[in-house]
């Protein structure tokens, strides 16, 4: 099949032309042909042709069946521009032509009101769902200046957590409506009023499936959003548990095929918490002596063989109903009226969603909460105390460096001042990468104002620069084998993020190359310097005459020997953003800071401009509300400067 040589394969992206340009904006025709376009096209591809060969025989008496084959051809078609698009836009051009042609087809028999009724039903509830996907198309322009899922991709990890949650939420409320969820589900259960190839196109894995599409192609968005995965993992396990419920009640047996379908879907919502399981990894990376990256990988093989045997297999509706109705026509049941083996089969079939929603569960909760934690942990540690994991990071991380020293791999670890910041760097603002077809490569996404320290990187080790389209960022992409196996060697023994440190063990697995533990933090080293230019920002609060040295993070462990090293603290953000910021803001610690250390280990990123101007922030701050006109003009020349290096 086509998609098999997609799936191994990198991105395909054909752009057709400018659809607009505004300012930064641009939108392109455009569509993305990757292995989860390929996957899904294919499916619907399929189904719909059968769908098609179907419908000429049904409805071959119908006056106006030419009419419904070219509902069903445009069905097709804008079914596949959401699929393929290459930008959110144009995926919302396919969203809402599939939901208004999914009414026409609803309504094609216009003379029955229930028809009628089931269409306005339809097109009503998939509006509220369009009406959260503009909203977050809104968003998307005022924070990315792009709606292209690799400029959004890149951009995501600078972005604001309350922006992405919004983000999130409405597009987690786009996808309720169309996907038939619980609150915005009355349309499906009434879809079955059209004709007989309608119901099918929409409940077999065409329509209703676009919502969950749209979340699966967002989820670099919602890695970044926790708060909104568990929101999916409840609306996913209460739909399943009241649909599985109200099929147990229901009399008709395809309302009862519905609200499997509702239940079926339901279910993708609440694996999509499976894109936690990444980050489950990188928090017990400093635990353990050896890691390896597969371990996430086997973990979701597992758990979705584990589920989908379950679901499948045990209790699936489908197999369940011919199961059922074999046994009522095989016993003592051929007296009974078709009717009455309906309403029976329907009570069975219901009570199997019930019995599997509690499987399914069941196995989540025990796979999540007592096999796949102790599977991360020797077998002597089963009591392991979760409140000392932050004494233990530095015990375990010192351990680590001794055993690394007794054998002299750290004789090894690069000592050059360069190769400690471009560690930093990469830690904040670099990713490592290994496609499905094997390439790997280093991309680092900085502000056009810092393109000097990308330029810096190139001339040194080689790689390619370029703009990131509709943004204010440039690229750096280093894939040259020789150039990317020397920028590792240069860095290894020097990285301290551990979602770096997975990301580049693939690499190294790949080139043959060990993978060194870092030793701990001292004072003379690089490495603050590349992470004050990736993640750090100096800020000035006027009321309090204040100057604040800071780095931002979503992971505490990684800035607290920053205290130990270079003083300081380390807060939250806010309740609602799951990051921390180490806080420097002492007169004597930042002058301190900047003779001491900064002048050994320079900023190489704009940011060096305000940190320059510290000293002179305390030497005229006491002219801020001065009289005389000249010292009054220092200090206004002093923001001027100031607003102009902003970070």
């Amino acid at each position: 099949m086509t998609w098999l040589i997609y799936r191994y394969e990198e991105p395909m992206r054909m752009k057709f032309g400018t659809w607009f340009n505004m300012g930064e904006m641009e939108v392109n025709y455009g569509m993305m042909l990757d292995s989860l376009s390929m996957m899904v096209m294919v499916p619907v591809g399929i189904v719909t042709l059968c769908v098609l060969m179907y419908a000429m025989d049904y409805m071959r008496h119908d006056p106006n069946r030419n009419r419904f084959y070219i509902m069903l051809s445009v069905f097709a078609m804008f079914m596949t521009v959401l699929v393929v698009s290459e930008n959110y836009l144009m995926m919302f051009i396919g969203w809402e032509f599939v939901g208004v042609v999914s009414y026409l087809l609803m309504s094609f028999w216009n003379t029955r009101m229930t028809a009628m009724k089931s269409g306005l039903s339809a097109i009503t509830l998939n509006r509220m769902g369009d009406t959260f996907f503009v909203i977050c198309l809104g968003i998307l322009f005022n924070v990315y200046h792009a709606v292209d899922f690799e400029t959004v991709e890149l951009l995501t990890p600078h972005v604001n957590t309350n922006m992405l949650n919004m983000m999130a939420l409405t597009l987690l409320l786009a996808a309720t409506a169309k996907s038939a969820q619980l609150g915005l589900h009355g349309w499906l259960l009434s879809a079955m009023e059209g004709p007989t190839p309608v119901s099918a196109l929409l409940h077999a894995a065409t329509m209703v499936c676009s919502g969950v599409y749209v979340l699966v192609r967002s989820s670099f968005m919602l890695e970044y959003t926790p708060s909104m995965l568990l929101t999916m993992l409840w609306l996913g396990g209460i739909t399943t548990l009241v649909s599985g419920l109200m099929a147990m009640v229901s009399n008709d047996i395809k309302k009862v095929m519905a609200l499997s379908t509702m239940s079926q879907l339901a279910r993708k919502y609440y694996m999509n918490m499976m894109f936690r399981n990444q980050t489950m990894c990188v928090e017990v990376l400093m635990n353990m002596f050896n890691i390896n990256s597969q371990m996430t990988k086997a973990h979701n093989m597992f758990m979705l063989l584990y589920m989908y045997y379950i679901n499948s297999n045990t209790f699936n509706s489908f197999s369940a109903m011919r199961q059922y109705f074999s046994f009522i026509n095989t016993f003592d049941f051929m007296f009974m009226s078709e009717k009455w083996k309906i309403i029976i089969m329907s009570k069975l079939v219901g009570i199997s969603e019930a019995m599997r929603l509690m499987f399914i569960n069941f196995s989540y909760l025990f796979m999540h909460n007592f096999i796949y934690p102790y599977s991360l942990i020797y077998s002597s540690s089963f009591n392991y105390d979760y409140k000392k994991e932050e004494e233990d990071i530095l015990n375990k991380e010192n351990l680590i460096s001794n055993e690394y020293e007794e054998e002299g791999n750290h004789n090894n670890v690069s000592s050059d001042p360069f190769h400690e910041w471009l560690a930093g760097l990469i830690d904040g603002d670099g990713y490592f990468n290994l496609s499905k077809k094997g390439t790997a490569r280093l991309i680092i996404t900085m502000d056009i104002k810092d393109k000097k320290s990308l330029y810096d990187i190139k001339n040194k080790f080689g790689g390619s620069m370029y703009m990131i389209a509709n943004a204010n960022a440039l690229k750096y992409q280093m894939s040259h084998k020789k150039g990317l196996m020397t920028l590792m060697n240069a860095i290894n023994g020097n990285m301290r993020n551990p979602k770096r440190m997975l990301q580049m063990n693939k690499l190294c697995n790949k080139y043959n190359i060990k993978l060194l533990f870092p030793k701990p933090l001292t004072y003379n080293n690089g490495w603050f310097s590349g992470m004050m230019d990736s993640d750090g920002s100096t800020y000035m609060n006027e009321n309090n005459e204040q100057m604040f040295l800071s780095v931002t993070q979503k992971d505490k462990y990684i800035l607290e020997p920053l205290i130990k090293m270079y003083s300081g603290r380390i807060r939250t953000i806010s309740p609602k953003i799951e990051a921390f910021r180490y806080d420097m803001y002492r007169k004597n610690e930042l002058f301190n800071l900047i003779d001491n250390y900064f002048n050994k280990y320079p900023l190489r990123s704009s940011k060096s401009k305000r940190l320059n101007l510290i000293k002179e922030f305390y030497l005229l701050r006491p002219y801020k509300d001065s009289k005389d006109m000249v010292l009054l003009n220092k200090w206004l020349l002093f923001k001027d400067k100031w607003d102009k290096y902003k970070d």
